[in-house]
């Protein structure tokens, strides 16, 4: 009951994704400057990931709801898990890819490295090796068996090592990526307000208009990584979670352990008495 339940609430929270995200892509691609900006190409793709990651937990859900606990159904369950995971790494990169292109954009000569990194191929890869390194996995993991449908699933050093643990490092470049962007943009508010004095009226609104542009731009790269961490906030939790339940469970296992051999230990005591008596009716 409790895992239906679980079930139904995920697919009211896909739908949402979904929602929001097909009205990011609309809107995006609706814009006139979509072929001149590559930020919002980049948007584009984030939002596309995005709306997968909201299928798939559709899908997921919708088996958790179906409750049919047989060979096939299991891993179809273990397949979407280790898909989601691997969709969640790609968003994370790409939301990296677009901090990376905000810090190209501070400078007046491109960077040849950020531009390589900001590539269309860049994207490709971000997107495809997750779900590679995700297949593996789950290609890996059916040699041992099939696993209930459940988180219990994911509780796993396999996902520790392969999906927290990077997803949760990919987060500190991305806050470090935002901290670089601000600083450099500060730096430039600054030469702009000492150049001001020496130029005309035109160009003065110029490069105004240019700041406040860059200005937009991290407001809206801003909005993109908050919802990157809240988005990922509960699955991070979540580890934390899981982690103290196993400890507790293996706390819980060695004080049945030691229960058992309390009454091994009892029962060798009880033991040695029927002999001890036994002796007695012996001598007696």
């Amino acid at each position: 009951m409790r895992q239906q339940t679980v079930g139904v609430i995920g697919l009211i929270i896909p739908v949402l994704l979904l929602f929001f995200n097909g009205f990011a892509m609309h809107t995006i691609r609706s814009s006139k400057e979509l072929k001149m900006k590559r930020f919002l190409v980049l948007a584009l793709c984030l939002s596309i990931s995005d709306s997968l990651i909201g299928l798939e937990f559709l899908y997921g859900s919708f088996l958790n709801v179906l409750q049919l606990n047989d060979t096939g159904h299991r891993y179809q369950c273990m397949v979407i898990r280790q898909f989601i995971g691997g969709t969640v790494i790609a968003s994370l990169l790409q939301t990296l890819i677009i901090c990376a292109e905000r810090i190209n954009a501070t400078f007046i000569v491109k960077q040849r490295i950020l531009t390589g990194l900001t590539s269309n191929i860049s994207i490709a890869i971000c997107l495809i090796l997750p779900h590679v390194i995700a297949l593996v996995r789950f290609g890996l993991d059916t040699l041992i068996g099939t696993f209930p449908c459940d988180v219990k699933y994911t509780a796993t050093l396999g996902f520790l090592y392969l999906h927290d643990i990077p997803a949760i490092f990919i987060c500190c470049l991305i806050a470090l990526s935002y901290g670089v962007v601000i600083f450099r943009i500060t730096k430039q508010q600054k030469t702009i307000a000492v150049q001001v004095t020496g130029v005309t009226g035109n160009q003065t609104e110029i490069k105004r208009n240019l700041a406040f542009k860059m200005r937009q731009n991290l407001t809206t790269l801003g909005i993109i990584i908050g919802l990157t961490f809240i988005s990922n906030l509960p699955r991070l939790c979540d580890s934390d979670m899981r982690e103290r339940e196993r400890e507790r469970e293996r706390e819980r296992e060695r004080e049945r352990e030691r229960e058992r051999e309390r009454e091994r230990e009892r029962e060798r005591e009880r033991e040695r008495e029927r002999e001890r008596v036994s002796e007695r009716e012996r001598e007696s």
